[in-house]
């Protein structure tokens, strides 16, 4: 059943601590419940699958695609490197929204799953 969570956010100084990202954006209400589905999406991996687990590299760790281009939540780096798996939780996308992840993923040339 659903519960009231408290839920806590790194500062600057915990992420380069621990390797987290560079720099920390302020936290956006909206994006909370996101990044928490995201945070279940990974607990899932690794549960049921810990070797793909050990694969997974969030969004923020990884380089940017460029400029105006979505950069999946998290992706599976698979065979060294080598072939990307990209993971992203869809929420409440849109058919349009659905169409461009599923084609720049189509062009990358990269499997995906969405949440």
């Amino acid at each position: 059943p659903a519960r009231p969570t408290r839920v806590f956010s790194a500062t600057e100084a915990t992420n380069n601590l621990f390797g987290g990202p560079r720099s920390v954006r302020p936290i956006h209400v909206a994006h909370v419940d996101h990044d928490l589905h995201v945070g279940q999406v990974y607990l899932y991996f690794l549960r049921e699958h810990p070797n793909l687990a050990a694969c997974w590299v969030g969004e923020d760790v990884r380089p940017k695609s460029g400029y105006r281009l979505k950069d999946p939540d998290a992706v599976l780096e698979l065979d060294g490197g080598r072939r990307i798996h990209a993971v992203e939780f869809g929420g409440r996308y849109d058919v349009k929204r659905v169409r461009d992840f599923h084609e720049d993923c189509a062009k990358r040339n990269r499997s995906y799953e969405l949440w």
